[in-house]
């Protein structure tokens, strides 16, 4: 009974968001949270995170926006990331369903790692869907990896693999 409810109000809550598209100029800012994962490395970094991330997005236009965030895991190994780069929607869909693919550059630190803190640099790459409630109100989710090195005399490999879900509004 609760599936069949939950089937309908998702049916009938975005009716006043179909064909939704981000409008040029529109700046939508999101909070993610979500689990993230150590690919292999030589590092003896924490296994698994849980990640909090903001993020501010700029639209150019209806498929290529600028986005940017602040990505910090919380437990262990704590890493902290920044990360700039383009977004790509698909648009005009006619469904309240705004899928994407994203890549940024990546600078970060991770702290506690082997008895140190390390500087990192590196790549994400990520793709995702936002499912908007209203024009205004989105929610989603999105996985990513993010593929760095640290810096200094003896770099090493740092992957993640990230999985978060997220909420967004439309300024």
């Amino acid at each position: 009974m609760r599936a069949r409810f939950l089937a309908v109000a998702l049916l009938l809550v975005p009716t006043t968001a179909w064909g939704l598209t981000v409008e040029p100029g529109s700046i939508i800012g999101s909070a993610a949270l979500g689990p993230g994962f150590r690919l292999g490395s030589a590092l003896g970094a924490s296994g698994a995170y849980l990640l909090v991330n903001a993020q501010g997005e700029y639209a150019f236009d209806k498929s290529l926006s600028a986005v940017a965030g602040l990505n910090l895991g919380v437990s262990g190994s704590v890493p902290l990331r920044l990360r700039a780069g383009a977004r790509y929607r698909l648009a005009d869909l006619d469904l309240p369903v705004s899928p994407f693919a994203q890549a940024q550059l990546s600078f970060g630190r991770i702290w506690d790692v082997i008895g140190a803190n390390l500087t990192t640099l590196g790549a994400y790459l990520g793709a995702g869907a936002d499912y908007f409630l209203t024009a205004k109100l989105s929610v989603g989710g999105q996985v990513g990896v993010d593929l760095s090195t640290t810096m200094g005399q003896r770099p090493a490999f740092l992957g993640m693999v990230e999985i978060v879900a997220f909420g967004s509004y439309v300024f």
